[in-house]
């Protein structure tokens, strides 16, 4: 089952933000679109309890 969840462009540097998806899910553990200026993230796991605030320090 796939998991989707979004995060908005605004102040995000997208290299980090990658890189801190590939840490949480691995290589090849997720897929990114981006649409009306929202990153959708679709993932093959949960986004575990600490992945928000791991993902929010990315966005500056």
């Amino acid at each position: 089952m796939e998991h989707i969840f979004a995060v908005s462009t605004r102040n995000v540097d997208p290299a980090r933000l990658s890189g801190e998806l590939k840490s949480i899910f691995g290589r090849g553990g997720y897929r990114i679109e981006m649409r009306h200026s929202t990153y959708r993230v679709y993932a093959n796991h949960q986004l575990p309890e600490n992945g928000y605030f791991r993902l929010y320090k990315y966005i500056y």
